[in-house]
């Protein structure tokens, strides 16, 4: 059973969950299915694993020496209209046209909704994976980003079997799109963070400290989170609060002066693997505060690393944390506090939803999820 697998995700990140879960369904090997990926041109740093494959051959080069900058589709697009030089997006789509018309492919799975490849599939079933229906709940967090939503739409409409990744995602497909429920399937994701740790901090960090990772804006509901730990920290000097992705910007240093907490209580780091590993192993609690998520990966990774996990009760985070993890409602300021409160202060609550992390997460792994998505490849045939 052939699976083709297109350039998409490759050339949008460097890092990131969506890329990793690719790189995971493409270790499938014969063991499952055979795999095979059209990438002539990318920025991701899993393709440079899966180009050391001796089992295929990954035709696969870093454009612009794998950097990504703004702009860099235009960018592009000028280099092959002014000097004859190739647009690597046009490259890769004339990449899987070949792929689709001169091999024996079974599948075409692309790792986004972009619809260039509709006129050239035919007869082949294609798969679409839906990692969340945020765009469609939130449209006001992307306001600059209207294309994801009709693109996606078109993609599902266009599939023959549609993945999600939780049946939180499922409901929010079949609710929207009025898609029928036999023809999505929930395959859960793992965690991505299998480092090793050099059991050195990232930086000058604090004993005790929250983590907060990943983006701030928008429906991550860091704002409002800040506000129901303020009193906290104001309270507890040696309480720090850790977070990790882009610097703090203007706004956001307004504000936590505005609430009177003081800037050396909140770190700001960016991070690899490994520190994130650090983190979570050492922090007092791992804090997800978002008002929806697709999945949830940082859950499971908290749960990897020993790290006790508070959780919005919306989405899909009850689903992927079950009885693992303690809850509270996003918008309540007092019960935000009172929770993080709680696992701060009990060490006896905190070694408890520590072990319950390491037992939930057996139930999830990458062996699991692509032998689930080869029973659906399997299907569709």
């Amino acid at each position: 059973m052939n699976i083709l697998y297109d350039h998409q995700i490759f050339m949008l990140q460097r890092f990131g969950g969506i890329s990793r879960y690719y790189f995971e369904l493409l270790q499938a090997a014969d063991k499952l299915y055979r795999p095979s990926v059209e990438v002539r041109y990318h920025i991701n740093h899993y393709i440079e694993d899966i180009k050391k494959s001796e089992s295929y051959p990954w035709n696969c080069e870093e454009s612009f020496g794998g950097r990504s900058f703004t702009g860099k589709g235009i960018f592009c697009r000028f280099l092959e209209r002014f000097t004859g030089g190739t647009d690597p997006w046009k490259e890769n789509c004339l990449q899987i046209k070949k792929a689709l018309h001169n091999e024996k492919i079974h599948v075409f799975h692309p790792t986004y909704y972009n619809d260039y490849y509709f006129n050239w599939i035919g007869e082949i079933p294609s798969v679409i994976t839906v990692y969340d229906m945020i765009h469609e709940l939130f449209p006001d967090n992307f306001m600059d980003d209207f294309s994801t939503v009709e693109l996606k739409k078109r993609a599902i409409f266009k599939a023959k079997h549609i993945i999600a990744i939780s049946e939180n995602t499922k409901k929010d497909i079949v609710e929207i799109y009025g898609i029928p429920e036999e023809k999505i399937s929930v395959i859960h994701l793992a965690s991505n963070l299998n480092c090793y740790q050099s059991g050195k901090p990232p930086a000058p960090v604090a004993e005790r400290y929250i983590l907060y990772v990943g983006m701030r804006s928008g429906y991550k509901n860091f704002y409002f989170f800040l506000r129901a730990v303020a009193d906290l920290l104001k309270t507890d000097e040696s309480l720090h609060l850790v977070c990790t992705g882009n610097p703090f910007d203007k706004k956001e240093m307004w504000f936590i002066d505005s609430l009177g907490i003081r800037r050396e209580q909140i770190l700001q780091l960016f991070v690899s693997d490994d520190d994130l590993a650090y983190l979570y192993k050492n922090a007092l609690l791992f804090a997800f505060p978002s008002l929806y998520e697709g999945f949830g990966l940082p859950v499971l990774e908290a749960f990897q690393y020993g790290c006790p996990t508070v959780l919005s009760r919306t989405g899909s985070l009850p689903e992927v944390g079950g009885d693992a993890a303690l809850y509270y409602d996003p918008k309540s300021i007092g019960e935000i506090r009172e929770t993080v409160k709680n696992v701060i202060y009990n060490e006896q609550l905190r070694n408890s939803y520590i072990q319950k992390g390491y037992s939930r997460l057996k139930a999830f792994s990458w062996d699991k999820t692509r032998k689930k998505t080869a029973e659906v490849y399997e299907k569709i045939l």
